[in-house]
């Protein structure tokens, strides 16, 4: 298909400009150039400080951090480098897309699919499933398939698979979508026990890729209807999940909290395939496949070399005491055994406060919190009785224990990725009592980071109200008062 075939003379260029359709040399060039421009600008501020006697980073750190920015971030700006890097990160970004929707369009595919390039992790892929994709040809848009007609077959190429698929809608389905889900397996603990990472690439791009797949596979051997790219990602991502589970790989409680959206990038993955499916030429279809599965470890290794640092999220929650500080501060410094929280995160086996003491007084000083899953040591950075108490955290225990089939299971994401920095307490006199505020900052090294935050914040609110009402019905009734008022 050449470039405005489908376009009057007549047409005004911008028009035209809008519904070019770009062959593979077009894209793959336009592409290089883009990058080639990017790097240059980002590159520029680092000669400058040469000159002024800075060191420079070495160009191959460079080359990864560029890689690892405009693969996994959302907005791949580079802080270093002023504003300019930001307009050119913007432009980049639109660019890519206008780019992806005009390969797309040349190979007979809705350009809506273009805004895939603005997920992190799903850029790479798109863009070298969009490198594979051939133009279409005129035998096919003259039996173009809609989205509800079914995929052309049969497909010579990969024939002898039908001796192994059932000839059943869900006989078909649920074999493909274990296929996939071996795969994924595989790529998880390729991530996470080989190479360490939990981020972009073990999140969102496989989950997009063993849905994509599995519809791919399923296309092969039937015709794909509509809603069948759905059923398909559905039954990929509840196939992981049980092997995973089944080989004590992870337990039941982080496979809840990654489903959803391992789900949406399943989902995205299998209606990707289900529109290449009625147009991609099957000699294609190999090499497509191929180069996305193998674009999942060399992924891991770019987001491996230069990790991002994770963000710090601060988590704070108010109590109201009937009772002045001077007789609340005892009561924070050293926290007697509490009873066994009974709320919802505690019955799912996350840590759960038990008690709290301190070794010594004044700055410097040690204090030692006792959860059920371990010890967190801190060491006191503000000491200023009654009012306020700053602790710098040492260690961090295992946030869980993980809900399994097995007698223990241990993954790598328990110890090292999820670290609280710093806690307070601030005390305030108000009428009638005092007003306490319990503060906990931490990081995590999951991504997406506000994703993993946001699981992270009721279980966090949920320990923080658990001490501070402890604190404040003890404090109240050592003092022969009560409130109403809670935490929150």
């Amino acid at each position: 298909m050449a470039p405005f075939t489908d376009t009057p003379r007549s047409t005004p260029w911008w028009l035209r400009l809008w519904t070019w359709s770009a062959p593979r040399r077009a894209y793959l060039l336009a592409g290089l150039v883009i990058a080639l421009m990017v790097f240059n600008v980002d590159r520029n501020p680092g000669a400058q400080e040469d000159s002024s006697g800075s060191t420079r980073e070495p160009w191959g750190q460079f080359v990864q951090a560029e890689l690892y920015r405009y693969l996994f971030e959302w907005f791949p700006g580079n802080a270093a480098s002023g504003p300019s890097s930001a307009w050119v990160a913007s432009g980049a970004l639109i660019l890519g897309v206008y780019l992806s929707g005009a390969r797309l369009r040349d190979a007979g595919v809705s350009p809506r699919w273009s805004m895939l390039f603005l997920v992190p992790g799903i850029r790479p892929l798109l863009g070298l499933i969009l490198i594979t994709l051939p133009t279409r040809s005129t035998e096919l848009d003259a039996t173009s398939a809609s989205i509800d007609s079914p995929t052309p077959l049969p497909r010579p190429a990969w024939a002898w698979l039908s001796r192994w698929m059932p000839r059943t809608h869900w006989g078909c389905a649920l074999s493909c979508s274990t296929a996939a889900a071996v795969v994924g397996v595989v790529l998880v603990q390729l991530n996470t026990e080989i190479l360490g990472t939990y981020g972009w690439t073990l999140f969102l791009a496989t989950p997009y890729l063993i849905g994509f797949f599995a519809t791919w596979l399923y296309s092969l051997q039937r015709p794909l209807k509509r809603g069948d790219a759905m059923q398909i990602a559905s039954l990929t991502v509840m196939a992981s999940g049980l092997l995973l589970l089944g080989l004590a790989i992870e337990g039941m409680i982080c496979l809840i909290m990654a489903a959803p959206i391992a789900l949406v990038l399943a989902a995205l993955g299998a209606a990707t395939a289900g529109a290449l499916a009625r147009v991609i030429a099957p000699r294609s279809e190999s090499r497509m496949m191929c180069l996305a599965v193998a674009a999942i470890p060399m992924l891991c290794v770019i987001e491996r070399g230069r990790p991002a640092p994770p963000p710090v999220y601060t988590f704070s929650t108010e109590v109201f005491i009937a009772a002045p500080p001077k007789r609340v501060w005892p009561r924070i410094v050293d926290v007697t055994t509490l009873a066994p929280d009974q709320n919802f995160w505690s019955r799912l086996n996350l840590a759960t406060f038990r008690r709290a003491w301190t070794e010594g007084r004044g700055l410097g000083a040690t204090r030692v919190c006792e959860f059920n899953t371990g010890l967190a040591r801190e060491t006191v950075t503000a000491w200023e009785p009654p009012y306020r108490l700053g602790l710098r955290v040492e260690t961090t225990p295992i946030p869980m224990e993980e809900w399994t089939f097995y007698k223990h299971i241990h993954p790598r994401h328990l110890e090292g990725y999820y670290q609280v920095n710093h806690a307070s307490f601030e005390l305030t006199a108000v009428e009638g009592g005092t007003l306490v505020r319990g503060t906990t900052e931490f990081q995590h090294g999951l991504w997406p980071a506000d994703y993993w935050a946001w699981w992270c914040r009721p279980v966090i609110h949920s320990l923080q109200r658990h001490v501070l009402n402890a604190v404040k019905a003890r404090t109240e009734a050592a003092s022969g008062t009560g409130t109403e008022g809670g935490s929150r």
